[in-house]
């Protein structure tokens, strides 16, 4: 009766095979089979001209206290002074500078492909679930690392440092938090099928 447990526990364990997509494939179906699989994250980048604006008149005041009042740097310390502050007074009142950059996250079972656009450029990178060595999160950003990181059509590339893409993150925490649980099981399929290999 006891090998007969021992054959049975040995049937339920689960086999992971190194190039097999199946363990991928259970755990994408874990986490999108019932969700949508398209992640779309808009990312606004706000350039802080207001704030250099009266940072660069307030030096040039310093400044002109210190300058002799024929000089040519106490003129032209003065007219930076005066456009900081009458820009600095533009953007005050309309708000900084800023543009929209898309980012679109779409999981399919074997792979999952990135996508950044904005009104000129896009680029997308396909990253194979196999290929993900890790994931680390920040305050702003998942880190993916990668062993490989195809780049599908591309004018200018995202971010890329040593097979590591910067994934900004979704403002939705649940859909935050799936990403995460996710990319975390892919790596411990990952690093099952590596122990299993040694």
């Amino acid at each position: 009766m006891i090998e007969q447990n021992k054959q049975t526990q040995a049937c339920n364990l689960p086999t992971v095979a190194q190039g097999d997509t199946l363990p991928y494939t259970r755990v994408f179906e874990r986490y999108w089979q019932s969700k949508e699989k398209v992640v779309t994250i808009k990312h606004l980048i706000k350039f802080p001209i207001k704030q250099a604006m009266i940072c660069l008149a307030v030096t040039s005041w310093i400044l002109l206290s210190n300058l002799p009042s024929d000089s040519l740097q106490m003129k032209f310390c003065t007219i930076v002074m005066l456009l900081s502050l009458l820009f600095g007074a533009i953007f005050s009142s309309r708000g900084n500078p800023s543009f929209l950059r898309l980012h679109e996250i779409t999981f399919f079972p074997t792979h999952l492909q990135y996508t950044t656009k904005t009104k000129k450029k896009s680029t997308q990178a396909k990253v194979f679930y196999r290929d993900i060595t890790d994931v680390k999160i920040t305050k702003r950003y998942f880190h993916l690392f990668s062993d490989k990181i195809q780049f599908l059509s591309s004018i200018s590339r995202p971010k890329l440092l040593q097979n590591r893409l910067y994934i900004p993150q979704p403002k939705d925490d649940k859909i935050l938090h799936s990403i995460r649980l996710f990319l975390e099981d892919i790596c411990l399929v990952k690093n099952i099928d590596v122990v299993s290999l040694s």
